[in-house]
């Protein structure tokens, strides 16, 4: 009588072996991958380098299931993210003083959460069926949502959205004021979507497929170029408007962050945005310091008042300040605001305000800070977290208005145009 045998335990471990090896060697792909992605934006610009690197991860998303599609979209974000992300490290370490090993695992940790949102397409592309016209339509739509979903969710971070691949291509920019970037995002994912649609045809219709594939692809690049131009020249044509044009004087005092906040060095610094700005020549209309140009609550500083209002009323310009603003709240308590100041020559005080409303995660503010033990504060200087201001909002000034922005709250693209609806004529982002 035959006895049963089953496969020996060291033949299983050896199968599972080449089983991880292999999807260490996938996940690796994914990652190159994502790295190569990053050449499709500035200074760079290769869009077709971009639109080569998501198609292969497309196409292997498309045939897997929701768990392996969801791990190949995951690696490629952190290739894609953690090198796109890289200048954080000169950001948190170079500037900011954060340890190196500190700043290496934020930018890791950045670039897994942003991960998860590419994750999450991967996860799903392969639902809509590769060869079908849901896949077509649903690819870059998939992706525009995930970037969308990703401006908002936890404060948003929407840096690197493939819509900036366009970046030099004036005449295809044009179609923003009618998409907005999500639109232009949408547009860089279509040519993927259709050569991955293209692909998984019958074989036997395949070729025939392809005098489709390529117009899919052609098509819609041709009519958006062609509106750009058409607008381009329309833009051209407008008369324009009569009067001097606008002249800012931007003061960049170059001071390291470790010496900017320092309570001995504060007077040197004070005097180096002075020196710079005595030093400019010829009139100008409006003045600008940057963000957080003052380290102290200027109300409580009267020569300093003093001697910026001479500095305005010997240059006769308006200018706007950075400093950090104290309110109280109730209670007793303060609140305090990081805002952007301004004043009119022959005021001591500033006329107009604008609070920053779009903080920094971790950076001015800590999220769940009712959880969050008292002992852990946020990576920047100050051990008190900035309040949000009340939204977008524009300021007055005799040449149009203003448009503030306030650091990275310039890369909501929904924030700047609610100051356009606003009526600003100039956007004014200033940074620390």
């Amino acid at each position: 009588m035959a006895e049963a045998t089953s496969t020996p335990p060291a033949s299983g471990l050896v199968a599972r072996f080449k089983q991880v090896l292999h999807g260490l060697g996938t996940d690796l792909l994914m990652i190159m991958l994502g790295v190569v992605a990053v050449r499709g934006y500035a200074p760079h610009a290769e869009w077709l380098t971009f639109m080569l690197a998501i198609t292969v991860m497309m196409a292997m998303a498309a045939t897997s299931s929701w768990r392996r599609g969801f791990r190949l979209g995951f690696w490629f974000g952190v290739g894609h993210y953690g090198w796109g992300f890289y200048w954080l490290i000169n950001s948190l370490h170079g500037h900011g003083g954060l340890p190196l090993p500190g700043a290496l695992a934020m930018l890791l940790g950045l670039a897994a959460i942003i991960g998860l949102y590419t994750g999450l397409f991967g996860a799903l592309l392969g639902r809509m069926g590769p060869g079908s016209v849901w896949f077509l339509l649903g690819g870059p739509s998939l992706w525009a949502f995930a970037e969308w979903l990703r401006s908002w969710v936890f404060s948003g971070f929407p840096w690197n959205l493939a819509g900036y691949v366009w970046d030099g291509q004036l005449q295809i920019l044009q179609v923003a004021e009618l998409v907005g970037v999500y639109g232009l995002s949408w547009l860089a994912i279509w040519g993927p979507a259709v050569a991955v649609w293209w692909w998984f045809q019958p074989s036997d219709v395949r070729i025939n497929r392809l005098l489709w594939a390529g117009p899919l692809v052609v098509v819609p690049l041709v009519m958006v170029h062609l509106y750009g131009g058409v607008r381009i020249v329309t833009l051209d044509a407008l008369p324009k408007e009569p009067g001097e044009p606008l002249r800012v004087a931007l003061v960049q005092p170059n001071i390291p962050q470790h010496e900017k906040w320092d309570r001995k060095l504060r007077q040197q610094n004070l005097d180096i945005h002075f020196k710079l700005s005595e030093a400019i020549k010829g009139p100008v209309d409006l003045l600008v310091w940057p963000e957080t140009a003052l380290t102290f609550f200027y109300h409580r500083e009267f020569p300093f008042l003093m001697r910026f209002n001479r500095l305005l009323q010997k240059m006769n310009t308006t200018a706007t300040v950075g400093a950090p603003v104290v309110m109280p709240a109730q209670e007793g308590d303060k609140k305090y605001f990081n805002s952007l100041l301004v004043f009119d020559k022959g005021n001591m005080v500033p006329s107009r305000r604008y609070d920053k409303h779009h903080l920094v995660p971790f950076g001015e503010y800590l999220p769940f800070r009712g959880i969050i033990p008292d002992s852990i504060t946020k990576f920047t200087q100050g051990s008190s977290d900035f309040s949000t201001g009340p939204g977008p909002q524009v300021m007055s000034f005799a040449k149009g208005a203003l448009g503030p922005l306030i650091c990275y709250e310039a890369i909501f693209p929904g924030e700047v145009a609610a100051l356009g609806r606003q009526g600003a004529k100039w956007l004014l982002n200033v940074t620390n």
